[in-house]
């Protein structure tokens, strides 16, 4: 008997054996690892050289203006054990180009600089101009005061006002380049003002190896090379022209040949971006023409060997940078150059658009009102007015033009109306009525008996059809009244969601499906949204081939990608037909994860079960399950479940409360045709953040919630969906803890046991005791014990089982 049984097992649960994170929403960077409290990260060797090159920057043969400033910088970006060590690497640099009294005073500088700005309150060391503050007062007081004992004329107290301001001004830029190199992965695009900084920075660090060579090779110009490269492949020729010019500005101010490497630098950065078409092999190879015209039309030839060693020593670091970095800086810096469209959506904006939709919440809800009110007032007064209607048809039709109307119809009308009122309850009891069924008094008084038995009949019978449709209108208002409450609500939660203060996720969007693309998922539509203070990663496409869930591939991607963790708990994306479109979503930081299991088989004698059951993912970090219990067996009742189901999971995802969508979908059956089936509907909801369910039974047998040993019965009163009009939907609410155990059954399985006294008594014994067993494995013997204790399955059979587990 046993063939026929089906076990569907669902294990949901994501292993993310990464540290766990901060809810806080900062993505790693390139140098997002500096800042690490102690000496050793892996982004210690970065700082070391740019402070390195820095404290060599030496503009116009006197000034070092890069050299305080990073050390500002170090003391509000870099924790202290790699802000010191930072700050050696400056002073060792600036100890190569620098001796005597100009050293000392650099170094005086450099640590008073870091030192005050590490002991800044933070509402001073926050603002944009605290730390350069600073770096002016210092820089000016400490090197003019060791210039008054040296003797120095005017021309050298001028030349350190122009650095101290110099310097004071490169502070920020600095500050905000080291914090925008933190941003560089790829997710969200850094503002124009943050693409400058950045390239500010890189071309400090270029101006700073000075005339080092190898083998004729100027580091230098290889450096250059690179960044221009790379700000080509990033924007075109727009981006490598800017970047181009920068990078050789301030190195230009070093070598004092600022006109001339401006020019060339931007050049090679036009023609390197003309390239970019065609990938890394277009940008070089722009690159290396565009230096060999400049050395062909400037220098005449000469040095021609030089220039190239330069180019090839760029291109092939250039091409050893990884293509993923490569993605992550040009989807990060090319936006910053881009024009911008207009200023980002303002407070005002935004309270504008909520009052908009606000307002449009509040017409639905009025309309729903209106609705509601309309249905009841025709429901009370069109009983009494149809019955009025029908006794003056009868006036109309039959007693017009008799002899005795104005005796029974003037003089005794009430008496008359009386006796026309018995005659309808006659045939409302009977079916028909005849003459013999008049009133005694009034057949003897009556002069056309029995055309007025035989219009009573056929009033009646209009009477009833007429009651009929009003009742089909007045279920289609109150179905209309629901629907539009329910829309109502769905407004009113946007406007609570509408958040503008995270800036535009749609460039965030188009990189998340370019990595859920490498996962070998075609993903149709990906949107990153936050829902209820916690972000949510809703994705669209075909889909997963065979049984496996490919959500849980590409979950461990977008974690990586958005340096959170998102979790794909209850996703169901599987086993469906080839081509079926798959909506789920990813869920950041749940507190609790799920495991489910299903058992299910159909009556005997039917291969298709009456009962239907789902699984949904909600927004909020919301986990539905609904069984839905279809009146009859077979297919009829799979049809009339099955679209239960489906439209609650419809209307749930679309935003509407549980409460409003089973009176929508009740409304709906309302409309059915009368010798269609009713169904029930038993729905569980567990917000994964808190642990807490809302359960609805909806004329469905009681559900078991098992906490330890102990097991407790979850009940519910009302009908079915689809018989009468407005059902009372009532909500219990639990506080689950990881361990407990939620078991929902249909009816089959309750009263698989009726030959014994045992009825729903037989469940809660069995749970005390496999309580602990796997989701799967405790569903499969509840089916299992249920057809041996029916003998052959004399109804559809469902067992649903849900285990809360502590995210892991």
């Amino acid at each position: 008997m046993f063939e026929k049984v089906d076990v569907y097992p669902y294990r949901r649960k994501v292993d993310d054996r990464g540290e766990k994170r901060s809810r806080s929403f900062r993505r790693p960077g390139f140098l997002s690892s500096l800042d690490m409290r102690g000496f050793l990260n892996p982004g210690l060797l970065p700082a070391l050289a740019a402070g390195f090159c820095l404290g060599r920057a030496v503009l116009l043969g006197e000034l070092s203006p890069f050299a305080p400033a990073f050390a500002a910088a170090c003391g509000t970006y870099f924790s202290a054990g790699t802000g010191f060590l930072a700050i050696l690497a400056v002073c060792s640099g600036m100890a190569t180009v620098y001796t005597g009294t100009q050293l000392a005073a650099g170094l005086s500088t450099i640590l008073g600089v870091y030192f005050f700005v590490r002991s800044l309150p933070d509402r001073y060391a926050s603002r944009w101009h605290g730390p350069g503050v600073v770096v002016l007062a210092l820089t000016l007081s400490v090197k003019a005061a060791l210039l008054s004992f040296s003797g120095a004329d005017a021309y050298n107290y001028i030349n350190v006002l122009f650095e101290s301001v110099f310097a004071a001004a490169l502070t920020p830029a600095l500050v905000l380049s080291l914090k925008s190199l933190g941003g560089i992965n790829g997710v969200k695009p850094l503002a124009t003002e943050e693409v400058v900084c950045v390239l500010t920075l890189a071309a400090g660090i270029i101006a700073g190896t000075g005339d080092i060579r190898l083998w004729h090779i100027s580091v230098k110009g290889v450096l250059s090379g690179v960044i221009i490269m790379v700000s080509s492949l990033a924007g075109g020729a727009g981006f490598g022209a800017a970047a181009g010019a920068l990078a050789g500005m301030i190195p230009g101010l070093a070598f004092t040949a600022l006109p001339l490497m401006v020019g060339a630098y931007s050049f090679a950065g036009v023609v390197s971006g003309l390239g970019r078409m065609l990938g890394k092999a277009g940008v070089i190879l722009g690159f290396l023409l565009a230096n060999v015209i400049l050395c062909v039309y400037v220098n005449d030839f000469s040095g021609i060997a030089a220039v190239v060693g330069e180019t090839l020593s760029a291109a092939f670091i250039f091409m050893l940078i990884p293509s993923k970095w490569i993605k992550m800086i040009t989807f990060s810096l090319s936006p910053g150059l881009a024009p911008e469209k207009g200023e980002k959506t303002t407070d005002h904006v935004r309270e504008v658009l909520q009052e908009k939709i606000r307002g449009l919440s509040v017409m639905f809800r009025e309309m729903s009102r209106a609705f509601s009110h309309v249905s009841a007032a025709v429901e009370e007064s069109s009983e009494e007015r149809d019955l009025d209607a029908l006794v003056k048809e009868i006036n109309n039709k039959v007693c017009h033009g008799c002899g005795m109307y104005r005796i029974c119809w003037e003089k005794d009308y009430y008496r008359t109306y009386q006796h026309s009122m018995e005659m309808f309850a006659t045939v409302e009891t009977f079916g028909r009525v005849t003459a013999e069924d008049m009133p005694g008094e009034f057949k003897r008084r009556c002069t056309r008996p029995r055309e007025l038995s035989i219009a009573v009949s056929c009033l009646f019978d209009a009477y009833k059809l007429n009651r009929f449709w009003s009742g089909k209108l007045s279920e289609s208002r109150g179905l209309v009244g629901n629907q539009l409450k329910g829309l109502a609500g769905v407004i009113e939660n946007i406007v609570g969601n509408m958040d503008f203060s995270q800036g535009d996720f749609s460039e965030t969007d188009l990189f998340l499906k370019h990595i859920i693309k490498e996962q070998g998922y075609h993903a149709f539509d990906v949107r990153l949204m936050e829902m209820e203070g916690n972000r949510e990663v809703v994705i669209t496409g075909k889909a997963c081939p065979g049984t496996s869930d490919c959500c849980y591939k590409v979950a461990p991607a977008v974690s990586k990608a958005l340096g959170q963790a998102f979790n794909a708990t209850g996703c169901i994306c599987g086993g469906k037909d080839k081509g079926e479109i798959c909506t789920f979503r990813l869920y950041q930081g749940l507190n609790y994860d799920i495991e489910t299991g299903v058992a299910a088989v159909g009556r005997e004698g039917h291969r298709v079960s009456g009962d239907s059951y789902s699984f949904a993912q909600l927004a909020g970090g919301k986990f539905a399950a609904i069984i839905s219990d279809g009146m009859g067996s077979g297919e009829k009742a799979a049809a009339q479940s099955s679209a239960t189901v489906a439209i609650i999971k419809r209307l749930m995802d679309f935003g509407f409360d549980m409460e409003a969508a089973l009176k929508t979908v009740n409304s709906i059956l309302m409309l059915r045709l009368p010798e269609e089936t009713f169904c029930t509907v038993d729905m569980t909801v567990i917000n994964l953040y808190t642990g807490q369910a809302e359960i609805i039974k909806i004329a469905s047998p009681p559900s078991y919630l098992i906490k330890g040993k102990r097991v407790s019965q979850l009940k519910g009163s009302s009908l079915p969906v689809g018989i009468i009009n407005d059902i009372e939907v009532s909500t219990a609410v639990k506080k689950l803890v990881a361990g407990d155990v939620l078991v929902m059954v249909t009816d089959g399985i309750v009263d698989s046991h009726r030959s014994s006294n045992e009825k729903e008594d037989w469940l809660p014994g069995v749970l005390g005791e496999a309580g602990g067993s796997e989701p799967g494995e405790l569903a499969g013997l509840l089916l299992d014990l249920a057809v041996a204790g029916d003998k052959m399955p004399r109804d559809d059979m469902t067992a649903m089982v849900i285990k809360l587990i502590k995210q892991q």
